[in-house]
């Protein structure tokens, strides 16, 4: 908690008076940075819609979320780990948490799921389980970060440097939304 207090420019009696201990902070980062990401995602969906209800185009849903994942964790590049390690260790609160969240954002998962569903029965896309797309497109998005630091160390080895620049997230976004749904599009 010192550590924390002395890089946030804090006093450590003042972190504890509002968080109580460590693992409260670490529910309260790890609730604000889940929230951040479903509440950019649920204004962005509500944005494409344009007010108005009905099928939304999934490969524009996917950008988005893809595109909202990225930004957001390449501002908190060390979420992931955090998040890795919190569920390694039993992540005995993150049970408790997420069912706020997700009755908080449920139209995000629903929106994606319901233009999943309408393109599967379009025949534009093969069936595909709900919980496979968004384990899918979750794990290529966060394996991005959970690989910078080897990444970084292998790079120059292999005639790269890698960066979080605009570029490249940008590239990262179109490669994650092109692989995961040509991977399912039905080919005419």
């Amino acid at each position: 908690m010192q550590t924390i207090a002395t890089a946030a420019g804090v006093n450590k009696a003042l972190l504890h008076y509002y968080y109580r201990n460590k693992n409260r902070l670490h529910e309260k980062v790890r609730e604000d940075t889940v929230g951040t990401v479903w509440g950019r995602l649920q204004l962005e969906f509500r944005r494409q819609e344009g007010g108005q209800k009905g099928e939304q185009r999934l490969e524009p849903l996917v950008r988005a979320a893809v595109s909202t994942y990225v930004h957001t964790i390449s501002e908190n590049p060390d979420f992931p780990l955090f998040m890795v390690r919190e569920i390694a260790g039993g992540g005995d609160s993150l049970p408790a948490a997420l069912p706020g969240l997700i009755r908080r954002f449920s139209e995000v998962p629903n929106t994606l799921t319901r233009s999943l569903h309408a393109e599967i029965k379009a025949r534009k896309i093969k069936p595909i389980l709900p919980v496979h797309f968004f384990l899918n497109m979750m794990g290529m998005t966060v394996a991005t970060f959970l690989a910078l630091p080897m990444l970084r160390k292998m790079g120059p080895a292999l005639g790269f440097k890698l960066e979080l620049e605009d570029a490249f997230l940008e590239a990262r976004i179109q490669s994650i939304t092109d692989t995961l749904l040509n991977g399912i599009r039905i080919k005419r």
